[in-house]
């Protein structure tokens, strides 16, 4: 039944947009630049994105859709959601999966009820420097795990780093793992993510990103984890005092299309978004890091105590977190074993 409401879509959408286009048809061009400019636009793609408008995620989308309206030369249009306006992340990723979004840009957590294989990046401590990630990101594994995705209705252009989570708190300064025993943190509904957690002797609560500024102010829980974008557009300073970089997970991102749209494509044009994708996901990354260079010093601002977990601190989270490996490697199995050979 989705797959027969998706192509359903698929099709009304392209027969919606033959009917606005130009008396003249445009005729395909190289995938630099089509050399044709229309005066209506053959594809206009929705692209769902749940960050702040003035997110790196949300940069990242505008950088793509100006990339994509010139090299297509006006045949293919991102119209851009902001906010979470459209969709909530996993409303997003199923409305990409049906054909009703075009487009998004969420974590890979939400894509694991589908495909356990994005379960990868929640492994603890995977990737240590962002130079790592990078290098994944364009290595063959990295290019099998965005093809897995594809057998469940998703065209994966790549993957973007939204930066590393960090550990905040309105109760003490962590110092040491042991600080950590009994605080009750929110985490994102991953099975994964809660086991870290618990790992590390915390008390894991899953609490929807929505909710969680209220969960914070009311004493709900003691902390939180995210990225910084998330932390400095949600405000979450003005409920936690402390702040501790401890690097444990690297928020990953799949930039993705759904594939009915995608294959509706002619092949100049999907290689018109393959190719401005690829740029996207290299120029994001500066986007990101400058992104979290600002929000330490908005944090510190207004008053938050930030500090980074001392290397002995990360080593001992990165040991006790082992069983999280195990079992992964028990449920996912082989692609946690290539996953930890890359890195080897």
């Amino acid at each position: 039944m989705k797959k027969f409401i998706a192509a359903a879509m698929t099709m009304l959408m392209v027969f919606s947009l033959a009917a606005c286009r130009d008396s003249t048809t445009a005729t395909p061009g190289t995938a630099g630049n089509t050399g044709n400019t229309v005066s209506a636009p053959e594809y206009v793609i929705s692209v769902s994105v749940t960050t702040s408008d003035d997110s790196a995620c949300n940069k990242a989308i505008y950088y793509m859709a100006d990339l994509v309206k010139e090299r297509s030369g006006g045949r293919v249009e991102l119209d851009v959601y902001p906010n979470g306006t459209m969709a909530n992340d996993v409303g997003s990723v199923e409305g990409v999966q049906m054909g009703t979004i075009g487009m998004t840009l969420v974590s890979s957590a939400n894509y694991t009820q589908f495909d356990s294989n994005q379960a990868v990046f929640d492994l603890p401590f995977l990737f240590p420097t962002k130079e790592d990630a990078y290098r994944f990101f364009e290595s063959d594994l990295a290019g099998k795990l965005a093809e897995s995705l594809g057998n469940y209705g998703f065209h994966c252009f790549g993957y973007m780093d939204y930066g590393y989570r960090l550990l905040t708190n309105d109760v003490k300064e962590v110092q040491s793992m042991a600080d950590l025993k009994g605080m009750k943190i929110r985490t994102m509904s991953s099975t994964y993510q809660v086991q870290t957690w618990e790992c590390l002797d915390a008390v894991p609560t899953v609490i929807s990103f929505s909710e969680l500024f209220t969960a914070l102010q009311q004493h709900t829980v003691d902390g939180q984890e995210n990225p910084w974008g998330n932390i400095i557009s949600q405000k979450f300073y003005e409920v936690q005092k402390y702040a501790t970089d401890t690097h444990h997970i690297l928020t990953v991102c799949p930039l993705v299309m759904s594939q009915d749209i995608y294959d509706s494509m002619p092949e100049d044009l999907q290689k018109v978004m393959d190719e401005c994708a690829a740029d996207t996901l290299v120029a994001a990354r500066d986007m990101v890091n400058e992104e979290e260079s600002g929000a330490v010093e908005t944090a510190t601002a207004a008053g938050m105590v930030v500090t980074s977990a001392s290397d002995d601190m990360i080593q001992e989270m990165r040991e006790a977190c082992q069983p999280v490996y195990d079992s992964m490697k028990q449920e996912i199995g082989d692609i946690v074993t290539q996953v930890e050979d890359f890195f080897a």
